[in-house]
């Protein structure tokens, strides 16, 4: 189970939202940040900022959070890029940059409102996409944030 302290790291992050029902899709707004397991052994994954494209507040140039997951684990973080800004992140699994596609950037608000997907797929493999927002399967299960 991820804990609250996977908010620790997103600065003034805003709720998490919670759903136990396992066939609900979560609701990704522009800015969110989703995290997911799909394979078998345990993960963490790892995002930050490493520069945006224009000045931004510290806590957005600041951002960086570092998720543990079990097998099928899957978080989603509402809001917590919040500039009309380009996003360079750097990514790791188990601590480790990926070989390829480990540095993406990411504009939540380009010309489709977007947010930022990562996840483990079934081979072991760290992938990110821009998914458009509004509801994913992907995402069926969150968090609150006590």
């Amino acid at each position: 189970m991820v804990g609250c302290g996977v908010c620790a790291g997103l600065s003034g992050c805003p709720e998490i939202r919670t759903s136990d029902q396992p066939n609900e899709s979560a609701v990704g707004s522009a800015g969110s940040l989703g995290f997911a397991n799909l394979h078998e052994l345990p993960h963490t994954i790892g995002v930050e900022v490493i520069e945006t494209s224009d000045p931004v507040p510290e806590s957005q140039r600041t951002l960086s959070s570092s998720v543990s997951l079990k097998p099928d684990d899957r978080l989603l973080i509402p809001d917590v890029f919040t500039e009309s800004v380009t996003y360079s992140l750097q990514l790791t699994l188990d601590g480790t940059a990926p070989d390829e596609g480990g540095t993406p950037t990411f504009n939540p608000f380009a010309t489709t409102p977007t947010f930022l997907s990562l996840f483990v797929d079934r081979s072991g493999t760290l992938v990110w996409n821009e998914v458009a927002k509004g509801p994913h399967h992907l995402y069926n299960r969150t968090h609150t944030d006590p």
